[in-house]
């Protein structure tokens, strides 16, 4: 099968080669050729990148800060970005955008689709975001309730010796804050 692109989704085309050119560094090898510190900085600055430039959430429309593409559009976004090998956002967009984000435009009411787009804005805006790099023997101890956090993706060691040992404990705290009566069980 050999698909033929209308003149506009090849102007389409175009636009995105454009902004790869432009916006991926020079010489790029793919996120694989990155060491961990700079696919952090790389995944920070590309995301506000597609974002600033509709293409973090290309489906959604673009009172919600989407792209507002067509089915081709993104079809032909998915190539060139593909054909590049630049990813398509950070690790926890497959999660925030496109299961709760598209759930909550598909069914949400009109003030919470508002409020989950005020909470992705606030959740990348530099001046609140607080970043931390766990060291071994290091713990991190939040509040769910409280505090909106997301892990970078991790690569672990192939020696069960040098593996990374992660826990997750809930913890209830005599005379702490009170839950919602929905989470008091």
């Amino acid at each position: 099968m050999d698909p033929t692109y209308s003149a506009e989704a090849e102007a389409f085309r175009q636009r995105i080669r454009t902004f790869l050119d432009e916006n991926l560094p020079e010489g790029w090898q793919g996120i694989g050729a990155l060491d961990d510190d700079e696919i952090e900085e790389f995944i920070g600055d590309w995301r506000q990148k597609l974002a600033a430039n509709s293409l973090l959430a290309p489906a959604w429309p673009t009172r919600y800060g989407g792209g507002g593409m067509t089915e081709l559009e993104q079809v032909v976004l998915a190539e060139e970005f593909q054909r590049a090998g630049a990813p398509t956002g950070s690790p926890n967009d497959a999660f925030s955008i496109q299961m709760v984000g598209n759930t909550i435009l598909h069914w949400g009411t009109e003030a919470q689709r508002e409020v989950m787009d005020r909470i992705d804005r606030l959740s990348y805006d530099e001046e609140i975001r607080f970043d931390v790099q766990l060291e071994e023997g290091d713990m991190l101890f939040l509040n769910n309730y409280q505090v909106m956090h997301a892990r970078t993706e991790f690569e672990d060691w192939e020696e069960p010796e040098r593996r990374r040992h992660l826990m997750r404990l809930w913890l209830h705290l005599h005379r702490g804050r009170p839950l919602a009566p929905d989470f008091d069980n």
